[in-house]
């Protein structure tokens, strides 16, 4: 048996399209080698917990990844003024997708951006609530474990001292 073409059984990914402010925005589907490599050796140190300014990616390894991941879209991204939280989100999807190599992974970090953390209150429910009323005086210490100071006791005043 001989090794095929990869090219005859392999399904190519699509591209990512992300839309910004009503604005369509096509990413490659593929990196680099390069690129790809350094997408999986940082990938692999953040899973790690491994957060040292040492590891932290250059600033020719950042230019390198935002160059193969964003393609064109980098200056088109500049040219409608987006912003650089806009920039951010869209690297992080984007680099999720190559990391995990699949849309749904991006897709995950994408939505995420729109929906508050789940340990997070609602705030609509909280406005909802009414607030609760304070038993404690204003100004109270209740539940402090601060102690009162005593009161001092008066000392020598300068009309009784020396008489």
């Amino acid at each position: 048996m001989a090794f095929r073409d990869l090219d005859e059984f392999r399904v190519a990914e699509p591209p990512v399209v992300l839309s910004i402010r009503g604005r369509e925005y096509t990413f490659p589907a593929a990196v680099s080698i390069p690129a790809w490599l350094l997408i999986q050796s940082t990938g692999r140190r953040a899973q790690n917990g491994s957060d040292s300014e040492a590891e932290a990616l250059s600033e020719a390894d950042e230019a390198l990844l935002t160059d193969a991941m964003f393609g064109d879209c980098k200056q088109q991204m500049i040219d409608d003024g987006c912003t650089g939280d806009e920039f951010r989100i869209v690297f992080a999807t984007l680099f999720a997708r190559h990391l995990y190599g699949t849309v749904e992974a991006a897709e995950a970090i994408w939505n995420a951006q729109a929906s508050p953390p789940e340990d997070a209150p609602n705030r609509a429910a909280r406005r909802s609530k009414p607030a609760a009323k304070s038993t404690r005086a204003p100004g109270s210490r209740a539940g402090s474990n601060a102690r009162k100071a005593k009161a001092a006791s008066p000392g020598p005043t300068s009309s009784s001292a020396g008489d």
